[in-house]
């Protein structure tokens, strides 16, 4: 009945109306200039971003979400690289100007992520029929002001053969679900850059200590989850919780970012730290 609804990603110029407002909150109480795939692609799906940010909405507001979500990934320095000094950098291609960027991206990076997967935990444990505790949240946080406009992605497709090679060294997922994510396609804008990551980074993500820290973050932020839900306020009458086609789209979805959040929660505060000085 439902074959004809997929998923697909509604961009932020195209949101209008209810959407519009809820792209605006979603980036203001996650300190970023952009919405993630992850909610742009739940509002391609009737009342489904609806549904999910009427609810959760009121962890946002109170910075009960965001700030849990920070706090969770501040704890695990399990992911560490060389770091590159003034030559390395150079030969890399890195110039002065480039640095503030890339600590941007680093910086975007290590906001979205943490909140992207708790969100992702607190909207798996209501899909599974846990309810709100109908508490009180004060909507009274001051988000941190949103780090600055971020450098497009490149297109793999259409990447340098080379670019091209490096990138696939960080595909996630199976088949048609596959995709290298949006912050390594940011940092092939320099191709000395990514090559040196496709390098480096994928031994330290397979090190057991690595593995150990994502597993320990995802499951802190399920247990987060839970105790946001009891204190979460009933919310108003709405869209309903998704069903049928809908609901294993959703599903699925959060599924691949409880597996690449995690990870990206790692890599950005040791890819910064690692950055060379080229003042």
């Amino acid at each position: 009945m439902n074959d004809d609804i997929v998923l697909r990603d509604v961009a932020e110029e195209d949101a209008s109306g209810a959407l519009a407002v809820i792209y605006g909150e979603i980036r203001r109480y996650s300190g970023v200039p952009y919405v993630s795939s992850l909610q742009r692609q739940f509002a391609s799906l009737p009342g489904v971003l609806e549904w999910a940010w009427g609810t959760l909405r009121p962890a946002f507001a109170s910075g009960r979400l965001p700030r849990a979500s920070w706090d969770i990934a501040a704890d695990s320095e399990a992911c560490r690289l060389p770091a590159l000094d003034g030559a390395a950098g150079r030969r890399l291609g890195l110039a002065p100007a480039d640095i503030p960027v890339l600590e941007a991206i680093c910086e975007n990076f290590s906001r979205v992520s943490p909140v992207n997967l708790l969100f992702a935990s607190c909207l798996v444990r209501l899909l599974d029929g846990e309810r709100p505790g109908g508490g009180a949240m004060a909507a009274d946080w001051r988000p941190p002001a949103p780090t600055p406009s971020l450098p497009a992605m490149v297109d793999p497709t259409e990447a340098p053969a080379d670019v091209r090679t490096h990138l696939e060294a960080f595909r996630r997922g199976e088949g048609e679900q596959s995709f290298v994510p949006g912050n390594y396609r940011m940092f092939a804008r320099w191709p000395g850059l990514i090559a040196h990551l496709a390098e480096s980074l994928p031994p330290v993500l397979a090190t057991g200590a690595s593995a150990q820290a994502m597993a320990d973050m995802a499951a802190a932020m399920r247990a987060e989850a839970g105790a946001i839900l009891g204190e979460l306020p009933l919310p108003a009458d709405g869209h309903d919780m998704p069903r049928g086609r809908t609901l294993a789209l959703v599903r699925g979805a959060l599924a691949k970012y409880a597996k690449t959040s995690p990870e990206m929660m790692l890599v950005h505060p040791a890819i910064r730290a690692a950055l060379p000085d080229l003042s």
